[in-house]
């Protein structure tokens, strides 16, 4: 015990750990005492080296008895992985692994991941991420990303990714990304993407997007989009954007959009546009603007304008508004109708009107 006490006290004064862990140590009477205050300290400790491989394999016996452990496969207790090791965790184990290292983790097992080691983890397993990192998560397994980690999320598993990190992430998997993270999600997954994040989201996936991220979207997924972020949205996708916030359209997509965000829509998109919101469809598509909004519209698009809106139409787009729109540019075939005065206006001369016998 002596042994153990002088090298661990010489390793916190070569890692300058917080004076009063390193009394504590100090202070420590018998083994117990001592292999306590590095379990309260385990993450820390091996972090900061103080607690390594050598040290566990030096003094295995002392350690063992105390459930630390080193490189071995364990169902409760704390584990350090490191090396090229490869382990399986399980029931409550708490685990660190570093290096190389590759851990298996079922149950309730927590783990923290450094440098290049792999994570699989499954059944409410809890894993932190760092540095590199690789996680592949299953089963309601919590991972949190940091620091250009690498996930790939199944089965209604929980990430959080920060600092570059990569997500895949698919069935009912849920996903915050912040700080340039790269999320791909699949088959109803939900993602929150904030500072610059990008997604890829695919079959029924649901985005929250934030501060400049970048999202593509296919497959009926849904896309709310705020602070300048960027969305391109395909196959029946459902997109609300506000605050500048760029949105690119097509198949059947449905955007509302507010505050100067951008649409561009196309293949019978249909888009609800309102406070400076900027509008180019074609293709289609179906516009309802408010407040001031722009529309440039093509390719048999129908806008409905509403307060204020600037509309500029190109090939058999049709126009409607309550009153009198003074910015209207009607080119090629489209067509303007007011409401309130019942006038049809057009600038082509190939179009006739006659009325309509049912």
């Amino acid at each position: 015990m002596e042994k153990l006490k002088e090298e661990i006290l010489e390793r916190a004064r070569k890692a300058e750990d917080c004076e009063t862990d390193y009394k504590k140590a100090y202070a420590s009477n018998n083994v117990e005492d001592l292999l306590t205050i590095i379990k309260n300290n385990f993450h820390f400790w091996c972090f900061i080296e103080i607690i390594d491989v050598p040290l566990i394999k030096k003094y295995e016996t002392l350690f063992n008895a105390s459930k630390i452990y080193a490189n071995v496969n364990v169902s409760e207790g704390y584990l350090i992985a490191s090396g090229n090791a490869t382990v399986k965790a399980s029931g409550n184990a708490i685990v660190i692994a570093l290096d190389n290292s590759t851990v298996d983790a079922f149950g309730d097992t927590i783990v923290t991941a450094f440098d290049n080691s792999s994570v699989i983890a499954r059944d409410n397993a809890s894993v932190k991420v760092y540095d590199k990192a690789r996680v592949q998560a299953l089963a309601e397994a919590t991972v949190r990303a940091y620091d250009n980690s690498f996930v790939r999320a199944r089965y209604n598993s929980t990430v959080r990714a920060r600092y570059n990190s990569t997500v895949i992430a698919y069935d009912n998997v849920t996903v915050e990304a912040y700080d340039n993270s790269s999320v791909t999600a699949f088959d109803n997954s939900s993602v929150q993407a904030l500072a610059e994040a990008t997604v890829r989201a695919c079959d029924n996936v649901t985005v929250e997007a934030w501060d400049n991220s970048t999202v593509r979207a296919y497959d009926n997924s849904t896309v709310r989009a705020r602070d300048n972020s960027s969305v391109e949205v395909h196959n029946c996708s459902i997109v609300q954007a506000s605050g500048s916030s760029s949105v690119e359209a097509y198949n059947y997509t449905n955007v509302r959009a507010w505050d100067n965000s951008r649409v561009k829509a196309s293949g019978h998109s249909t888009v609800i546009a309102s406070n400076y919101a900027k509008v180019t469809a074609s293709w289609d598509a179906t516009v309802r603007a408010y407040d001031k909004s722009t529309v440039i519209a093509r390719d048999n698009v129908t806008v409905e304008a509403w307060n204020d809106v600037t509309v500029e139409t190109y090939d058999d787009v049709y126009v409607t508004s309550k009153d009198t729109i003074p910015k209207v540019v009607l080119k090629d075939s489209a067509i303007y109708k007011i409401l309130e005065t019942n006038k049809v206006y057009s600038t082509s001369e190939t179009i006739k009107f006659e009325k309509w016998k049912n």
